[in-house]
């Protein structure tokens, strides 16, 4: 299911249980920006400023800074950036698809 004009895409299982959620941030695939404020994750404007945030709870991230993710309890909030350094797309998945 997804709102192409509201932002987002939701990926359900085989049990029809939510399995992720993208959030985009930018405009992208013929997806408008969401509105940040129904987001219900922080927004990190840089690679940097996501590390910052995420200092102290299990995390990943790729080599080439392109993304990060953090487990912020219960659910994985995967931060991708674009190759300007903005972050273009949240993907949210429950932590034990980590």
């Amino acid at each position: 299911a997804s709102s192409r004009q509201a932002g987002f895409e939701l990926a359900f299982n085989e049990q029809q249980l939510l399995d992720v959620i993208f959030i985009y941030v930018r405009p992208r695939d013929g997806f408008l920006p969401v509105d940040a404020a129904l987001a219900g994750v922080p927004f990190h404007a840089s690679f940097d400023a996501a590390r910052t945030a995420l200092e102290g709870v299990p995390c990943r991230e790729s080599p080439k800074r392109a993304w990060i993710k953090g487990d912020l309890g219960g659910f994985w909030a995967h931060y991708e950036f674009d190759a300007d350094g903005g972050l273009g797309l949240v993907t949210l998945t429950p932590a034990r698809k980590a």
